[in-house]
Order: C-alpha cells, then sequence, then structure tokens
C-alpha cells in the first residue's frame, strides 16, 4: 500500500528499504535510519516496533523526516520528546478500538462469523493517518489537498490497493523491485 501510494503520487519515484530484523533493536533501527539518511533519503516510513524508536531518533538528530506506525507517534512523544515529535510528518494508525470494539461485540451476540476474511482498510475506518499538528505544519496544504482526494478515491474504490496476502511472492518482489533506486 505505501508503494502504490507513493507511485500514486510520483509514479518515478523510488523508495530505499531497510530491514533491522528485530522490533526491539532501537540502536540498530538507528543506525540503519542514519545511513538512509545520509545517502539522502528525506522521509522514512517505519513500522519496526519498538525499533522505530531509534529510527524517529535519528530522524530528530538529522533534522529529517519520518512517517510513524501503529499509533500517533507524534502525539505519543509530543510532551516527553517534542523534538522527535517535530519531526513525524504523520503516522500511520491501525485503529484498534474502531475494529477490535466491534468484533468482541458481535462476538458476544453470536454475530461473528469466524473464518472469514474481515476487511478493515480505510474505506471502513480501520486505518487512517495521524492529521494533527505536526502535519499540519510539515505538509503543504497542496500535498494534504492531494492526501485527502487520494484517500476519498480509496473510500470510493476509485483506487484500489493489492491485498498482500493473495500476492505471489514475485508479484510482492516486482512491486518492491518497481521503485528500487
Amino acid at each position: 500500500g505505501y508503494v502504490e501510494g507513493a507511485q500514486y503520487i510520483n509514479p518515478d519515484i523510488k523508495i530505499n528499504t531497510s530491514y533491522v530484523g528485530s522490533f526491539v533493536d532501537s540502536a540498530k533501527g538507528k543506525e540503519l535510519a542514519s545511513i538512509m539518511y545520509n545517502n539522502g533519503v528525506s522521509i522514512i516510513y517505519q513500522a519496526a516496533g519498538a525499533s522505530g524508536i531509534g529510527v524517529i531518533e535519528a530522524a530528530a538528530e538529522l533534522d529529517k523526516l519520518v512517517i510513524g506506525v501503529d499509533s500517533d507517534q507524534a502525539l505519543a512523544l509530543k510532551d516527553s520528546s517534542p523534538e522527535q515529535a517535530e519531526h513525524i510528518i504523520t503516522s500511520a494508525i491501525k485503529q484498534v478500538p474502531v475494529y477490535a470494539v466491534d468484533l468482541v461485540k458481535k462476538a458476544m451476540n453470536g454475530e461473528l462469523e469466524f473464518g472469514q476474511e474481515i476487511k478493515l482498510g480505510l474505506a471502513e475506518n480501520g486505518v487512517g493517518i495521524a492529521k494533527n499538528e505536526y502535519y499540519e505544519k510539515l505538509m503543504s496544504e497542496e500535498n494534504r489537498a492531494l492526501v485527502d482526494e487520494a484517500e476519498s478515491k480509496v473510500k470510493d474504490g476509485e483506487i484500489t490497493i493489492s491485498n498482500v496476502y493473495v500476492m505471489t511472492n514475485e508479484d510482492f518482489e516486482n512491486i518492491r523491485n518497481s521503485v528500487a533506486p
């Protein structure tokens, strides 16, 4: 989804990838992020659990931008590490309270169909991005409008995002290789 969204905005975009190999090694996350930033990467979308904290630290130290994950990481760091929060342009958010509470209620009422795939994407409000004070400050009005337009098109079904769960490894590699520097 990230790659397809980036290509929607810029079909010729190049995306550098790196893997920490752990969700708890913030030092390695910081090291890899520093290498990427020092090699010209301007924004890192980190989906690395606690390792992502190192990415955020590197962004703050090198005055670069980072996209958080799972929850609004800028809001989480606003009071304890404002210098880090100021470098988080947005966060990709899983709306766990939205769908977890709904699923538990359905299960309690005997309405949950087990063994069925449940789609909890943007249209279902299962995911989204943080649109907070940092987003407003760091994203131009023009870019925010592009994001709003793309979100609307996804919700209306005009833009579809590939489902990695039904992709072959070859399909996945083709998408990743299409944006390799």
